[in-house]
């Protein structure tokens, strides 16, 4: 099937086929974790193929995610997070990540995401500024953590070849034993998701409130934008402590991106 110009495509266009791709009604809440993983699961499809640095690669199902994230929601209810808590991640490309985002979100929090390249000023800044319950990071990234921070969030740390540091939980250890299913998580689409600060280049940084209504925002370019079609392979580049990476990482795992009828902008 060929692909619409952008006028076609503009005359075509539908919200509701948006809404419908998305297995959303027209209003009420919506279950970010469902929409982006769980809906999915069942088929035995993947979800996520990652390459690391030195080659080492492993391959992730609808299920096996939906299932590691449900553990870290498990865990961060264990530590007493509430609905609009946040969980902060200090955190490189990596599945855990996603898990970690799916998570919090399965657990009623809100994800602040920290750029990997931020030093000890920036990361206190945005954890002090948010209120962060939780901090996750990997060990590669732990040693610009600052020592004393503020409020005391519980660090949450992706293990490597040593022992988490001293007063970590380490997070393979973490939720082990936690239940594969973490129930349904619903919220307004006008809750706050994630919040996303700003680069701090041209004064403090500020912290954006991202709407659990992105998915429907974003969706559309994944599909007209991007032509992102069922079990195309999309590879998002961005750091996912930013806008871009952080969208494309969730909204590149909905297994029905391409599902808008584009045929019908088609002559």
């Amino acid at each position: 099937m060929s692909r619409p110009s952008y006028a076609e495509a503009r005359r075509a266009f539908r919200w509701e086929d948006t809404l419908r791709a998305l297995g959303w009604a027209s209003a009420g809440p919506v279950d970010l974790a469902r929409t982006i993983i769980d809906r999915h699961t069942g088929s035995n499809r993947t979800a996520l193929r990652w390459v690391g640095k030195t080659g080492t690669s492993r391959t992730l199902t609808f299920d096996e995610l939906g299932r590691l994230s449900a553990q870290v929601a498990g865990w961060l209810r264990s530590r007493g997070l509430h609905e609009g808590d946040r969980v902060a991640g200090f955190l490189p490309r990596v599945p855990e990540t996603i898990a970690i985002m799916l998570g919090t979100w399965k657990a009623g929090g809100v994800y602040v995401p920290i750029f990997t390249g931020f030093g000890a000023d920036a990361i206190e800044f945005r954890l002090r500024d948010s209120g962060a319950k939780v901090l996750c990071t990997h060990w590669e990234y732990r040693p610009r953590v600052p020592t004393s921070l503020p409020g005391g969030p519980e660090i949450l740390t992706i293990s490597g070849p040593e022992a988490p540091a001293a007063g970590d939980t380490d997070f393979h250890e973490a939720i082990a034993g936690q239940p594969a299913d973490a129930g349904p998580e619903e919220r307004r689409r006008d809750d706050p998701a994630v919040i996303l600060y700003t680069s701090g280049s041209t004064g403090p940084p500020k912290g954006v409130q991202i709407a659990a209504n992105f998915l429907a925002a974003v969706h559309p370019w994944m599909v007209y934008g991007v032509d992102l079609r069922p079990d195309d392979v999309f590879w998002p580049t961005g750091d996912p402590g930013w806008g871009y990476g952080l969208i494309c990482y969730m909204v590149s795992r909905d297994g029905r991106a391409g599902d808008l009828p584009r045929g019908r902008a088609v002559a």
